[in-house]
């Protein structure tokens, strides 16, 4: 499979810096060339919840679109989010609208 580039947006709304920081070493062992942008505090979005801190990451696989998916499931797993615990994020799950985002593509403008 060739390679190509992807963009990740990750979010916590727990343990927000550990979790971030975790969630990028992990990351890091997946992806070899990723770069992730300096984190950013955000409102909630239709939830009740603490502020989000999220940061954007780039990086170059020959993963399919559901490979990657699954590696993020693992690793959200790894670090601790269980169905149980939705209203705690450890790595934020995005729909195809949340791009839309004004904080998601300021970060993504920043990562290009």
């Amino acid at each position: 499979m060739n390679q190509h580039e992807i963009i990740l947006i990750l979010g916590s709304n727990h343990k927000h810096g550990d979790n971030i920081t975790a969630a990028q070493k992990a990351l890091s062992k997946v992806f070899d060339s990723i770069q992730f942008t300096d984190c950013m505090w955000t409102e909630p979005i239709d939830i009740d919840s603490e502020l989000f801190l999220n940061c954007a990451a780039k990086a170059i696989t020959n993963l399919s679109k559901e490979e990657v998916r699954d590696k993020m499931k693992i690793i959200e797993r790894e670090l601790g989010s269980t169905t149980e615990r939705r209203q705690q994020n450890i790595i934020t799950k995005l729909h195809e609208d949340d791009w839309e985002r004004e904080y998601i593509t300021r970060l993504v403008e920043i990562i290009q």
